[in-house]
């Protein structure tokens, strides 16, 4: 299996991880699934801006808009890691999954924003750890 099909399927595993997640009664509101889905999603562009780049700046945005997350700050970082998975997949070997990316951007359109900014933050992070837990259970 090459590293790519590796990703995918990390991917989906992250995926499937947060949907079962989304079952427990504090993921019953939609802002608080989006925050999990983008938290995620940046975990995954940290990732390959880490491996492709070798470089940290995305991490250290993320980390400067974490405090009083709300809509307008979570559609920020979406951008952000958008763009920077563009840039990944613009290079002849990079091959990246757009589905974080769906996924994310799903919930975030449908979101109804009553969750307070530190319920967000919870839903965030446990998205972002998500990605690197599963990507451990992966490399073991």
């Amino acid at each position: 299996m090459t590293e790519n099909q590796d990703e995918k399927s990390i991917v989906d595993n992250v995926i499937e991880d947060m949907s079962k997640s989304f079952n427990s009664h504090f993921y019953k509101k939609t802002d608080v699934r989006a925050a999990c889905a983008t938290g995620a999603f940046l975990s995954y562009a940290v990732y390959l801006q880490e491996t492709e780049f070798r470089t940290k700046g995305l991490a250290k945005a993320v980390a400067r808009s974490f405090d009083h997350l709300d809509r307008k700050r979570l559609e920020s970082m979406m951008a952000e890691a958008s763009s920077l998975i563009f840039k990944v997949q613009s290079r002849a070997e990079g091959r990246v999954s757009w589905k974080h990316r769906a996924f994310a951007s799903e919930l975030l359109t449908q979101a109804e924003w009553t969750s307070r900014p530190e319920e967000l933050q919870i839903a965030f992070v446990y998205g972002y750890d998500s990605f690197n837990r599963v990507r451990g259970e992966r490399n073991e």
